[in-house]
């Protein structure tokens, strides 16, 4: 097959495409793409709905119109029904006697989003969410390709036909639709609240629904004020307002948000729709403008015209039936990005970190942009409603933003994200509400070769692509979004080979008040936008459409990381390094959603338990290969492990502010960040309580030497599992503690079942793995009948100590690569139980791993037949409940088969069940399945 290529005349990337083609594909997240997608499938047509946001139904969900179905024809569609019921219908959470008359309403953001789901699955029609469409090239005698932009990154999709039902005039319009020119002057706006009280203010006309919704707070969740009710009934308000507009820019729509969200937020503000809109387009289509489009095979789709639309495109695509990939060459366009803003600074992503950054920099006077995907700041705090600190230093920044979020009302995650705004705005900051930040402008390199980032790509809500150029860039996706596309390296999960370790992710539910829901329920990869979606759209399913809402995104632990210029590591931080740069001091307990990567770390008790005191150097911020960037939160450099650590909110509050000032004191002065006086910045942060004065005087802490190590050996003879400190700083150590190593292998070998046998062992040094050997030799000679093998860990998911004494005898000969011990672990391995232990297996692979013992392999097939059968490689519609735990059996699964494959395969067991991992939707599975069968 050819491939289609859409050259770009100015040599920017090019579109390339060779594979299937999709009859139609319909671009939007509103009813009427909706619509559109299930009357094309009906009409015959292969089709595909692309929506730009992570839910469907964005104009009616997610603008809170849930009176838009009420003088509808109720079966129009499955999922609409009139908004009001009487009380004896209404979701059980919701019922009161007391309800002073009112109707209570029964139809929800997740219930909307939920049928409208349900619909397209049962009409087979597949779908990507989160996924923006930035550009369009071909069609006519080539088919069209759409240029479309995810948490994965930038990829393309072939359509014979193509619909746009976004609503939004900007993609079609460069498809040769017409709309009519925009007219500057006043224009009227509407937006919905969901309030306790009837929104105010001079110039807002309100027309309030006669249905109410019960508000309660949980007894345990977060309120900011102690003055305001704990239970209310909230009404739907359709809030109207006027003014003036001069273009339709971005940040001209921006500045109309912002002023709307001024005369309607409210203390008992319960929900909000996610932005205003003109209540008449600002732009509408002119009369037949797309006769010209659609010959071409582009359709624009407005509201009530769908289902006539999807046919003219189904017959379309009927009409022109090339074989997938065979549309030869089209010279298209250049691929234009045209300026929106420019700034000093510019912050993408307003989450916990993105949003103290940005008031820190507007605060210190330089001009500030700040792109975030969602429609309220706050991220995990707000949107994600993990709204209660679990652990953290609640010091400076974070004191501040505790006391100003209690002065403003009464709903937690409504009234952060309103705090967040105010102080953003109030420093004259502005906020691009809807803009996924999709890749990073330059301006040459620097003296050491690094490429200078000036700015960066976005994609709008509305669906214009653009740059915004700036002086500095802050990453504050918390996944290293902008500085991987830049090119930085990055690494995501372990590193380790011989076993897929992930940590679990939370999918929240949304009860009406309610600002904290951790609930860990999922396993996804957050760099994969399909694992995303598919998240999503399981645990919405499975938690059911009783719920108010849910999360439009994971609240993931397992990111993906920055290789900085200076990487954290959990030794030094478990050792108490100190650094002369710190910018930030990180306080909590070890507290890993899953098991650790750092064999050290197996072992003891930290987890969940003892505080850590843990600084944050300004080294890690920067990307490798990259100048005027900084990244901050949970891309920064830095080791998974040392992560459980240093990603509290209440830490990464204070730290997003110490990036802002940063990333502001660089641009004012026109240096690279990394070339600032961090001492000035120090004292500064000392000022506002974030530091200690006692870091002034710090400088990094040397490495040991080799007679300092030395002295050490008794307090490492004498450590426990509950108190490894001696071990962190000889593993910390690095290569100064090779010789040392080598020297105590000369000693006498530690006796038998002695905790310095096993950590010497695991220092590689020979002089304890004899005592190891001895250890797992006595526990073969136990008699007949008594458990060979001890209580392990059953469970990926836990706190404490994730191995046994055995597990990490094994683990300890592994680092050694001690072979002689190969043949009696194949023995042992013959008492294990059919469902042994997660922790067990762990250890067994990692030995097999550094010795490829053969004589194991019979027990590991035995093993992996009992432990198969939990790949999930099926359609959406056929998706089974999610298990709550479900990283547990997967991993087992998986690292089986690894270890059996490495060892040449049993009549091809562990082949099968590799491969039938490929199209796991968890794609830490996919990869790890594929690495193995590649023979990494």
């Amino acid at each position: 097959m050819k491939k289609i290529v859409f050259a770009c005349l100015t040599g920017a990337a090019a579109l390339a495409w060779g594979g299937e083609t999709w009859d139609v594909v319909v671009v939007g997240g509103t009813v009427r793409a909706v619509e559109a997608a299930v009357a094309a499938k009906k009409a015959g047509a292969k089709t595909l709905l692309v929506a730009p946001r992570p839910f469907l139904g964005d104009d009616v969900s997610g603008r809170l119109r849930l009176d838009a179905y009420e003088n509808r024809e109720p079966d129009r569609l499955p999922h609409h029904f009139k908004l009001t019921r009487t009380c004896k219908d209404a979701p059980k959470q919701w019922r009161n006697d007391d309800v002073s008359g009112l109707p209570l309403a029964t139809l929800t953001p997740n219930y909307d989003k939920f049928r409208l789901n349900t619909l397209l699955l049962s009409n087979g029609v597949p779908f990507r969410a989160g996924t923006a469409v930035a550009r369009a090239v071909g069609g006519g005698k080539t088919p069209h390709l759409l240029e479309t932009w995810n948490r994965s990154g930038r990829g393309e999709i072939a359509a014979r036909a193509v619909v746009d039902a976004t609503g939004e005039p900007y993609l079609s319009e460069k498809q040769g639709v017409a709309f009519a020119p925009f007219k500057p002057g006043r224009r009227r706006f509407c937006r919905y609240v969901l309030n306790g009280e009837k929104p105010s203010a001079p110039g807002l006309a309100v027309d309030e629904f006669q249905n109410c919704y019960w508000a309660v707070i949980p007894g345990w969740d977060v309120r900011a004020p102690t003055n305001f009710p704990s239970f209310f009934p909230a009404q739907l308000y359709r809030c109207t307002a006027e003014f003036d507009l001069a273009d339709d820019s971005p940040l001209a729509l921006a500045r109309v948000d912002a002023a709307f969200r001024n005369l309607t937020f409210g203390p008992l503000q319960v929900d909000a729709g996610d932005r205003c809109w003109p209540v008449e387009p600002l732009r509408p289509p002119a009369e037949d403008g797309g006769k010209a489009a659609a010959a071409r095979g582009w359709f624009w789709c407005a509201e009530g015209d769908a289902e006539r639309v999807a046919a003219q495109a189904a017959a379309f695509a009927k009409a022109h039936p090339a074989a997938d990939g065979e549309r030869g060459d089209v010279i298209d366009a250049p691929d234009e990005w045209p300026v929106l803003a420019t700034a000093d600074v510019v912050v993408a992503g307003g989450g916990t970190c993105g949003s103290p950054a940005a008031i820190a920099a507007a605060r210190a006077g330089a001009k500030v942009v700040v792109c975030e995907f969602h429609f309220n700041l706050g991220g995990t705090q707000t949107t994600g409603l993990l709204g209660k600190y679990w652990d953290g230093n609640r010091v400076g920044f974070t004191q501040e933003i505790d006391a100003g979020v209690k002065k403003l009302g009464s709903i937690l995650n409504q009234t952060k994200a309103e705090y967040y705004r105010r102080e953003i705005e109030k420093a004259g900051g502005a906020i691009l509400y809807g803009a996924r930040v999709v890749d990073a402008e330059f301006a040459g390199a620097d003296a050491k070769g690094r490429k200078i980032v000036s700015g960066v790509r976005v994609v709008t809500a509305d669906g214009r692509k653009g740059s915004i150029r700036a002086k500095v860039v802050i990453d504050a996706t918390g996944n290293a979004d902008v500085a991987a596309a830049a090119g930085a390296p990055t690494f995501f999960g372990s590193g380790r080979p011989e076993a897929p370790i992930l940590q679990g992710a939370s999918v929240s539910w949304r009860d009406l008040a309610t600002s904290v829901s951790n609930c860990e329920v999922t396993f996804a990869d957050d760099t994969d936008a399909e694992s995303i979606r598919r998240a999503l759209w399981q645990t919405q399913r499975d938690y059911g459409t009783y719920r108010w809402d849910l999360a439009p995104f994971l609240g993931s632990r397992e990111r993906r990381r920055i290789v900085g210029d200076f990487v954290v590591r959990t030794h030094d931080m478990a050792r108490g390094r100190k650094y002369r740069d710190t910018v930030a001091v990180c306080v909590a307990g070890q507290d890993s959603h899953g098991v650790f990567s750092d064999d050290v770390l197996f072992f003891t008790t930290i987890s969940g338990g003892r505080r850590i005191s843990a600084p944050v150097p300004y080294r890690a911020f920067f990307p490798k290969g990259l100048s005027g960037m900084l990244v901050t939160g949970l891309g920064i450099s830095a080791e998974r492990d040392a992560l459980a650590v240093m990603r509290m909110q209440a830490d990464l509050q204070n730290e997003g502010y110490a990036a802002g000032r940063a990333a502001a004191t660089a641009a004012l002065a026109g240096v690279a960040p990394d070339a600032i006086d961090v001492r000035a910045l120090q004292r500064h942060l000392v000022e506002k309580e974030i530091l200690p004065a006692d870091v002034l005087g710090d400088e990094d802490t040397p490495a040991l030497s080799a007679a300092e190590l030395k002295a050490l050996v008794p307090q490492v003879c004498c450590a426990t599992n509950d108190n490894l400190d001696g071990v962190w700083e000889f593993f910390a150590a690095g290569d100064a503690a090779k010789g040392v190593v080598a020297e105590l292998a000369r000693k006498p070998p530690y006796a038998a079942g002695t905790p310095e046998a096993r950590h010497f062992a695991m220092l590689a040094a020979a002089t304890g793995v004899a005592g190891c050997e001895a250890e797992l030799a006595n526990w073969l000679a136990t008699p007949q009948g008594t458990n060979l093998w001890d209580a392990g860990r059953s469970s990926a998911i836990c706190y404490g100590p994730r191995f046994s004494f055995k597990d990490e005898a094994i683990i300890a000969l592994a680092r050694t690569k001690y072979a002689p011990f190969g043949p009696k672990l194949a023995e042992m391995m013959r008492a294990l139980p059919d469902d042994a232990d997660y922790s067990h297996l762990r250890a067994i692979a990692i030995y097999l791993d550094a010795v490829p013992e053969k004589a194991c392999a019979p027990e590991l097939a035995r093993i992996l037949k009992c432990v198969k059968g939990h790949a999930q490689a099926f359609s959406d519609s056929e998706m089974p409940k999610f298990p709550k735990k479900r990283i547990h059996p997967p991993a087992k699964e998986l690292m089986v088969a690894r270890a059996l494959f490495r060892l040449g395969d049993v009549d091809g067991l562990a082949k099968s069940v590799l491969e039938s991992y490929r199209n796991e939707p968890v794609k830490v599975f996919a990869d790890f399945a594929a690495a193995a069968l590649r023979g990494e």
